[in-house]
Protein backbone atom coordinates (compact mmCIF):
# COMPACT_ATOMS: atom_id res chain seq x y z
CA UNK A 1 0.00 0.00 0.00
CA UNK A 2 1.44 3.61 -0.88
CA UNK A 3 0.44 5.71 1.68
CA UNK A 4 2.55 8.63 0.91
CA UNK A 5 4.44 10.99 3.49
CA UNK A 6 1.19 12.94 4.75
CA UNK A 7 -0.67 9.96 4.02
CA UNK A 8 0.81 7.78 6.89
CA UNK A 9 -0.21 10.29 10.03
CA UNK A 10 -3.91 10.02 9.24
CA UNK A 11 -3.78 6.39 8.67
CA UNK A 12 -2.19 6.12 12.01
CA UNK A 13 -4.87 8.72 13.15
CA UNK A 14 -7.23 6.37 11.80
CA UNK A 15 -6.40 3.27 13.12
CA UNK A 16 -5.65 4.88 16.72
CA UNK A 17 -9.30 6.34 16.63
CA UNK A 18 -10.88 2.94 15.26
CA UNK A 19 -9.52 1.32 18.16
CA UNK A 20 -10.43 3.62 20.94
CA UNK A 21 -13.76 3.25 19.65
CA UNK A 22 -13.80 -0.30 19.49
CA UNK A 23 -11.99 -0.52 23.32
CA UNK A 24 -14.66 2.12 24.31
CA UNK A 25 -17.87 0.20 22.66
CA UNK A 26 -16.41 -2.77 24.14
CA UNK A 27 -16.42 -1.47 27.88
CA UNK A 28 -19.66 0.31 27.31
CA UNK A 29 -21.18 -3.19 26.18
CA UNK A 30 -19.68 -5.01 29.58
CA UNK A 31 -20.90 -2.30 31.58
CA UNK A 32 -24.27 -2.32 30.45
CA UNK A 33 -24.04 -6.54 30.83
CA UNK A 34 -23.26 -5.82 34.50
CA UNK A 35 -26.13 -3.47 35.16
CA UNK A 36 -28.44 -5.63 33.30
CA UNK A 37 -27.75 -7.70 35.65
CA UNK A 38 -27.60 -6.01 38.92
CA UNK A 39 -30.98 -5.18 37.63
CA UNK A 40 -32.18 -8.26 37.38
CA UNK A 41 -31.06 -9.08 41.18
CA UNK A 42 -32.50 -6.03 42.61
CA UNK A 43 -36.26 -7.08 40.85
CA UNK A 44 -35.50 -10.01 42.05
CA UNK A 45 -34.87 -8.90 46.04
CA UNK A 46 -37.84 -6.52 45.86
CA UNK A 47 -40.43 -9.40 44.78
CA UNK A 48 -38.89 -11.35 47.68
CA UNK A 49 -39.34 -8.10 50.30
CA UNK A 50 -43.12 -7.88 48.45
CA UNK A 51 -43.72 -11.42 49.19
CA UNK A 52 -41.83 -11.88 52.56
CA UNK A 53 -43.50 -8.19 54.01
CA UNK A 54 -46.81 -8.46 52.20
CA UNK A 55 -50.12 -10.12 53.37
CA UNK A 56 -52.73 -11.40 51.08
CA UNK A 57 -56.40 -10.49 51.47
CA UNK A 58 -59.29 -12.08 51.01
CA UNK A 59 -61.84 -10.67 48.81
CA UNK A 60 -65.18 -12.50 47.73
CA UNK A 61 -66.96 -11.97 44.12
CA UNK A 62 -70.09 -9.74 44.04
CA UNK A 63 -70.80 -9.75 40.50
CA UNK A 64 -68.97 -10.60 37.49
CA UNK A 65 -69.92 -10.34 33.60
CA UNK A 66 -69.48 -9.01 30.53
CA UNK A 67 -72.85 -6.45 30.04
CA UNK A 68 -73.34 -3.86 32.15
CA UNK A 69 -73.13 -0.27 30.21
CA UNK A 70 -69.98 1.00 31.10
CA UNK A 71 -68.63 2.52 28.87
CA UNK A 72 -65.11 4.06 29.67
CA UNK A 73 -62.31 2.18 31.83
CA UNK A 74 -62.55 2.50 35.33
CA UNK A 75 -62.01 1.46 38.98
CA UNK A 76 -63.76 2.03 41.43
CA UNK A 77 -62.78 1.91 45.38
CA UNK A 78 -66.65 2.27 47.04
CA UNK A 79 -66.89 3.09 50.98
CA UNK A 80 -70.43 3.78 51.18
CA UNK A 81 -74.00 3.38 49.95
CA UNK A 82 -74.58 6.37 47.88
CA UNK A 83 -71.35 5.53 45.96
CA UNK A 84 -72.41 2.06 45.81
CA UNK A 85 -75.94 2.93 44.91
CA UNK A 86 -74.59 5.35 41.72
CA UNK A 87 -72.27 2.35 40.36
CA UNK A 88 -74.41 -0.04 40.37
CA UNK A 89 -77.24 2.17 39.28
CA UNK A 90 -75.88 4.02 36.58
CA UNK A 91 -74.08 1.26 34.63
CA UNK A 92 -76.93 -1.32 34.49
CA UNK A 93 -75.19 -3.98 35.90
CA UNK A 94 -77.96 -6.08 36.42
CA UNK A 95 -80.94 -6.80 34.35
CA UNK A 96 -83.94 -5.72 34.72
CA UNK A 97 -82.29 -3.36 37.23
CA UNK A 98 -82.38 -5.18 40.40
CA UNK A 99 -81.21 -2.84 43.95
CA UNK A 100 -77.82 -3.73 44.58
CA UNK A 101 -77.10 -6.11 46.89
CA UNK A 102 -76.79 -4.80 51.08
CA UNK A 103 -73.13 -4.07 51.51
CA UNK A 104 -72.63 -2.94 55.57
CA UNK A 105 -69.70 -0.25 55.02
CA UNK A 106 -68.80 0.11 58.37
CA UNK A 107 -67.06 -3.28 58.10
CA UNK A 108 -67.01 -3.71 54.10
CA UNK A 109 -65.16 -1.95 51.27
CA UNK A 110 -66.30 -2.80 47.79
CA UNK A 111 -63.86 -2.69 44.88
CA UNK A 112 -65.05 -2.44 41.36
CA UNK A 113 -63.00 -2.47 37.89
CA UNK A 114 -65.02 -2.00 34.64
CA UNK A 115 -63.05 -2.44 31.23
CA UNK A 116 -64.71 -0.49 29.01
CA UNK A 117 -66.78 -0.50 25.84
CA UNK A 118 -66.07 -3.31 23.17
CA UNK A 119 -68.17 -4.07 19.60
CA UNK A 120 -67.66 -7.63 20.54
CA UNK A 121 -66.78 -9.96 23.17
CA UNK A 122 -64.27 -11.88 23.94
CA UNK A 123 -62.81 -9.13 26.35
CA UNK A 124 -62.06 -10.08 30.42
CA UNK A 125 -61.15 -8.22 33.32
CA UNK A 126 -60.71 -10.27 36.60
CA UNK A 127 -59.09 -8.61 40.30
CA UNK A 128 -56.46 -11.65 40.26
CA UNK A 129 -55.31 -11.10 43.68
CA UNK A 130 -54.94 -8.26 46.51
CA UNK A 131 -52.37 -7.81 48.77
CA UNK A 132 -51.39 -5.46 51.83
CA UNK A 133 -48.36 -3.88 51.94
CA UNK A 134 -46.28 -1.42 53.35
CA UNK A 135 -49.58 0.51 54.57
CA UNK A 136 -51.37 0.60 51.46
CA UNK A 137 -53.12 -2.41 49.41
CA UNK A 138 -52.40 -3.72 45.75
CA UNK A 139 -55.44 -4.37 43.96
CA UNK A 140 -53.51 -6.76 41.16
CA UNK A 141 -56.02 -6.64 37.99
CA UNK A 142 -55.86 -8.55 34.94
CA UNK A 143 -57.00 -7.45 31.25
CA UNK A 144 -57.44 -10.33 28.70
CA UNK A 145 -57.50 -8.98 25.28
CA UNK A 146 -58.50 -12.24 22.47
CA UNK A 147 -55.98 -12.67 20.11
CA UNK A 148 -55.54 -13.56 16.45
CA UNK A 149 -58.15 -16.38 15.29
CA UNK A 150 -60.50 -16.14 18.40
CA UNK A 151 -64.00 -16.74 17.72
CA UNK A 152 -65.75 -13.68 19.09
CA UNK A 153 -69.63 -13.15 20.08
CA UNK A 154 -71.01 -10.40 17.84
CA UNK A 155 -72.41 -8.18 20.36
CA UNK A 156 -71.70 -5.36 22.41
CA UNK A 157 -69.67 -6.28 25.89
CA UNK A 158 -68.53 -3.83 28.88
CA UNK A 159 -66.77 -6.57 31.13
CA UNK A 160 -66.46 -6.17 34.68
CA UNK A 161 -65.56 -7.30 38.19
CA UNK A 162 -66.89 -6.27 41.85
CA UNK A 163 -65.81 -8.01 44.98
CA UNK A 164 -65.95 -6.99 48.38
CA UNK A 165 -63.18 -7.00 51.21
CA UNK A 166 -63.01 -6.64 55.01
CA UNK A 167 -62.86 -2.61 55.40
CA UNK A 168 -59.74 -0.77 54.99
CA UNK A 169 -58.52 2.38 55.44
CA UNK A 170 -55.00 2.08 53.94
CA UNK A 171 -54.77 3.69 50.32
CA UNK A 172 -56.01 1.22 48.09
CA UNK A 173 -53.66 1.28 44.31
CA UNK A 174 -54.60 -0.92 41.22
CA UNK A 175 -51.46 -3.04 39.45
CA UNK A 176 -53.07 -4.00 36.01
CA UNK A 177 -51.70 -6.68 34.03
CA UNK A 178 -52.34 -7.18 30.15
CA UNK A 179 -52.53 -10.49 28.66
CA UNK A 180 -53.91 -11.67 24.94
CA UNK A 181 -55.35 -14.85 24.96
CA UNK A 182 -54.22 -17.51 22.52
CA UNK A 183 -56.40 -18.88 20.24
CA UNK A 184 -56.17 -21.84 17.67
Amino acid sequence: MNVGRLGFFPLVILIGVTGTSLIVNAILYAANIQLAHELSDLQTQMQFLEQTLSEPIEFQTIEKGYYCGHRNPMYYVIENESQWANVWNQYSISWPGRPPPKINFSRITVIAVFMGDFSTGGFRIEIKEMISWDGYVVVKVQKTYPGRGCTLTMACSQPYHIVKINETHKDITFETIEKTRECP
